[in-house]
């Protein structure tokens, strides 16, 4: 029996670095009966069931980074610290964009309004340095924080809801209002979203608003 361990779930980072009739440790983390095919990890993490203790928090931005190498069809490994990589998928590059696929002329000849998209990159290649990236999320399963170029990433005040800490001050975006419930949703940014409940409201409406808060 023959299994399949992709790069990202090597624990040496690389193909070169393995030789063949070399002996590994590897845990099975899928199989598929129909093609008979496994696939295993070599991660730590993976191989003791250990679990990860992220290096460092959703939020946490880098400056001058570099693309250490190419991976899935255009994605990225991002080397962040000597010791940890992240992962750029194509779709947090900043220049990532949606265009027409060219089926979507097809589409469009048919009256089908649904319009097929595709992401196209800006282009990164090996060695580049990036001016600034940001950790969206962490993958857990692959060990590696999940990075994003897009400016609503870089600028956003909160990621997760973590990121809030109770006692802030922030600013929100009335999204809407609920006359039965009373109650008033509120965005504190893409990924952050609240609810203020009317004994948190103000006793007297305000008619103007204070410069300071605009």
């Amino acid at each position: 029996m023959n299994g399949t361990v992709f790069v990202d779930h090597m624990d040496k980072g690389s193909i070169s670095n393995y030789k063949v009739g070399e002996k590994v440790k590897a845990r099975i983390i899928s199989t598929d009966v129909a093609s008979k095919t496994v696939t295993l990890s070599m991660l730590s993490h993976i191989v003791n069931l250990k679990p990860i203790v992220p290096a460092y928090k959703v939020g946490e931005s880098f400056k001058d980074v570099k693309v250490d190498k190419l991976i899935f069809g255009n994605s990225f490994l991002i080397r962040l610290a000597k010791d940890q990589l992240g992962f750029l998928h194509k779709s947090n590059s900043k220049e990532a964009d949606e265009v027409l696929d060219e089926d979507s002329k097809i589409l469009e000849d048919i009256k089908i309004k649904k319009k097929a998209k595709k992401i196209v990159t800006d282009g990164l290649s090996v060695g580049q340095v990036i001016p600034q990236v940001r950790i969206k999320e962490h993958n857990y399963f692959d060990g590696k924080p999940i990075l994003s170029m897009k400016e609503e990433v870089l600028t956003a005040s909160a990621l997760d809801y973590d990121s809030v800490n109770v006692g802030d001050i922030t600013y929100a975006t009335i999204e809407s209002v609920n006359a039965v419930t009373k109650q008033v949703s509120l965005k504190i940014s893409e990924f952050v979203k609240g609810v203020l409940t009317l004994e948190h409201m103000a006793d007297h409406p305000l008619k103007v608003v204070p410069p300071k808060l605009t």
